[in-house]
C-alpha cells in the first residue's frame, strides 16, 4: 500500500508472513513469490519492523560471536518493492516479528498510522517442540549453533545469549510460546488469519482456498506446489559432511556466485543439495515429552486465544505426516 511518511510517500507491505519460524514460512513466501498478482522481495527475513531503531544483533559464524545483517532504514527497506508492478500485492516474511511482538507492532503502528488496520497479518503455528527441535537443527547445519540441543535450551544459557546482544533465535523454546504473541497480533490487527501447520501443509488444496479468499487473489497452482526450501537434519556421511562445511563456509567464490546467479535459482540449488546432503533426525522422545510438558499451559491459554483444540500437537508424535518438512 501506499503511505505518507514525514511527506515522502512509500510502498509498503499489504501483507505480512511473521512465523511462526520452521513452521512452513519459507514455502509459503516462495510459493507467494511465485504468484503473478503478488510481488515478494528478494530478500526473506528483512525484519525490519522488529530492528527499525535497533543495534545491530550477533549471530555466531564459524565458531564466533558476529554482527548480524545489516538494519534498515526505512527508505532501505521501501527500495526492496521497487520493482513491484502496480497492480501487484505486496508482502514480506520476517519470521521473527511473531516472537518480537511488543517492538514489532509498535514500530508497525508509528509507521503505517491509521493505516495499520488495513494490513493483513498470516501466521503459521507448528507444534511448539518440534519447531524448537527444527529451529536447533537448521541453525547447527548452517554452523550458527555450537551447543547441543539440551544445552542450547536451558535457561541460563538462553538468558546469556540475550544478555550479550544475540539474536532472540536462539531463544528455541521461548519462540514457541505462542499464546501472548497471538493475542497481541490479533488485537492490534483485526486482518489476521492463523493456520496450524500440521493442517495447513496436510490439506494444501483446502488451505489455499482461504488463503487466496484472504488475500484477495486468484487461485494458482503455485500455491499447492510448495518446496521444501530451508532443510534441516544432519550429515548423511563424512563427505557429505565435507560438502556441508565448504558451503557453509564463507569464500570469495560465493560471493561472485551470488552476484551472477538469481536467488531463485540459487535456493532451488540449495534446496537439491540438501535433499543430497541431508538426513532428518528426530528429537528424543523423552526430551519431546518434557518440552510438551512444558508448553502444556501455554498451549491451554492459545486455545482460549484461538477459540480452538489444539490436541493435534499433544497427540501427534511428530509433524513427518506434512508435505512440507522444516
Amino acid at each position: 500500500m501506499i503511505l505518507s511518511h514525514y511527506n515522502k510517500q512509500l510502498k509498503l507491505p499489504d501483507f505480512l508472513i511473521i512465523g511462526a519460524a520452521r513452521s512452513g514460512t519459507t514455502a509459503l513466501y516462495s510459493a507467494l513469490d511465485r504468484h503473478p498478482q503478488v510481488f515478494m522481495p528478494e530478500e526473506k527475513e528483512p525484519l525490519f519492523f522488529c530492528s527499525y531503531g535497533k543495534a545491530r544483533k550477533k549471530t555466531i559464524a564459524a565458531g564466533k560471536l558476529v554482527d548480524n545483517w545489516q538494519n534498515y532504514n526505512i527508505d532501505q527497506y521501501a527500495a526492496i518493492f521497487d520493482s513491484a508492478e502496480k497492480e501487484q500485492l505486496l508482502g514480506e516474511a520476517s519470521s521473527h516479528y511473531l516472537y518480537e511482538y511488543l517492538v514489532s507492532i509498535d514500530n508497525i503502528k508509528k509507521i503505517y498510522q491509521d493505516d495499520a488496520k488495513k494490513l493483513k497479518i498470516i501466521i503459521l503455528l507448528r507444534n511448539p517442540a518440534d519447531r524448537a527441535w527444527s529451529h536447533h537443527l537448521l541453525r547447527t547445519t548452517n554452523h550458527s549453533e555450537i551447543l547441543p540441543f539440551p544445552e542450547a535450551i536451558s535457561p541460563e544459557v538462553v538468558a546469556r545469549r540475550l544478555e550479550m546482544g544475540m539474536l532472540t533465535v536462539f531463544d528455541y523454546v521461548g519462540y514457541g510460546l505462542y499464546a501472548n504473541q497471538v493475542k497481541e497480533w490479533q488485537k492490534h490487527f483485526p486482518f489476521t488469519r492463523i493456520w496450524i501447520y500440521e493442517e495447513f501443509f496436510t490439506d494444501l488444496d483446502r488451505y489455499m482456498v482461504e488463503l487466496t479468499d484472504f488475500l484477495g487473489i486468484r487461485p494458482n497452482k503455485c500455491l499447492t506446489s510448495l518446496k521444501r526450501i530451508n532443510s534441516s537434519g544432519v550429515a548423511r556421511n563424512q563427505a557429505a559432511q565435507f560438502f556441508i562445511n565448504r558451503l557453509q563456509k564463507p569464500e570469495r567464490w560465493k560471493d561472485l556466485f551470488k552476484k551472477i546467479m538469481p536467488q531463485k535459482l540459487r535456493q532451488d540449488l540449495k534446496r537439491k543439495a540438501s535433499q543430497k546432503l541431508l538426513q532428518r533426525q528426530s528429537l528424543d522422545p523423552d526430551l519431546r515429552q518434557q518440552l510438551l510438558k512444558h508448553y502444556r499451559d501455554d498451549v491451554k491459554r492459545l486455545e482460549v486465544v484461538l477459540n480452538r483444540n489444539l490436541d493435534i500437537w499433544m497427540k501427534t508424535e511428530n509433524s513427518d505426516n506434512c508435505r512440507i518438512q522444516t
